[in-house]
């Protein structure tokens, strides 16, 4: 029960893993917090993901005694109730092939054995955090659907968080999928203002989002002197075999070569996907040597 008297329930985990030592040491860890749910093998969950309609996140072993974990995400997503239900997959730190395949699956969120309490609630609440903040995006590109289907070239301004957004939601709807691609532009327009114009580096981005002053610092550089006039340009151009959008900032660039995988020694952190998921909304995505633009192609069918 909150302090207004309202009765809010616990989150719901499903931790799926055949090895009774795992579940044990995460139900040690988590049970405080969370409402647990165990389930050894991939036919025992199934039965408790159709008992219990209301689960928020699932950690999943990467490879179940029955079955592929990466086949389970598949037809886990199948499911339209689980479009927003984030899985955090387990792994060794040596294992960066099967993290890739993983994200092409969309598990982009891993937890690197032997377990540290600390590393695993600050990625379940990054997880958490991240999978409402997709189905916001999701649910305002809906809004915005007609008239930017018309357009076969264009170029917009932008400077602040909520321009970004809105212009997100608008350009999404010119794509043959809005919903794929807008996560995609909002991340990358998003790093243009953060990292690009205003000069957050990844350690800053890391203590102010863990510390919830990102949106505040976000704020407060912004109406710097040096930043007020800054902006970031995003053009778009259609043509009848595919859809490009350039986003290009006015900082100094960034080294992006690092960014566009998830190494194992970022698993843990609470940012640092935006750009390696980015990847996924587009058909090819290519930085320029700077990093400061980066250009993202869909192909049309």
């Amino acid at each position: 029960m909150n302090e207004s008297g309202i009765t809010v329930r616990k989150i719901k985990i499903l931790i799926i893993d055949d090895e009774p030592a795992t579940l044990d040491v995460l139900l040690d860890y988590l049970q405080e917090e969370f409402e647990v749910i165990t389930a050894i093998n991939k036919d025992i969950a199934i039965e408790k993901m159709a008992a219990i309609p209301d689960i928020d996140l699932i950690i999943l072993a990467r490879i179940l005694s029955h079955a592929d974990g990466v086949e389970l995400v598949k037809a886990l997503k199948k499911a339209e109730r689980y479009d927003y239900v984030p899985i955090i997959g387990q792994t060794v730190i040596e294992q960066n092939s099967q993290m890739f395949e993983g994200i092409q699956a969309e598990i982009c969120y891993y937890l690197v054995k032997p377990y540290d309490k600390t590393f695993l609630i600050r990625i379940i609440k990054t997880a958490l955090r991240e999978a409402i903040f997709i189905k916001k995006i999701v649910g305002e590109v809906k809004k915005y659907t007609g008239i930017p289907s018309l357009m076969s070239q264009s170029e917009f301004q932008f400077s602040t968080i909520n321009e970004a957004k809105v212009l997100a939601y608008f350009i999404a709807n010119a794509f043959p999928d809005p919903d794929t691609v807008v996560y995609g532009l909002i991340e990358l327009m998003l790093n243009a203002i953060e990292h690009g114009n205003l000069g957050i580096t990844y350690d800053e981005k890391s203590l102010l989002v863990e510390s919830g002053q990102w949106h505040e610092e976000i704020n407060r550089r912004l109406a710097l002197p040096e930043n007020k006039h800054k902006t970031a340009t995003i053009t778009l151009k259609s043509s009848s075999n595919s859809m490009v959008v350039s986003i290009k900032d006015q900082g100094d660039g960034f080294q992006w070569q690092q960014y566009l995988d998830i190494s194992s020694s970022r698993m843990t952190h609470s940012n640092g996907r935006g750009v390696a998921t980015a990847k996924l909304s587009f058909s090819t995505m290519e930085y320029s040597d700077k990093g400061n633009e980066v250009v993202c192609t869909v192909f049309k069918k």
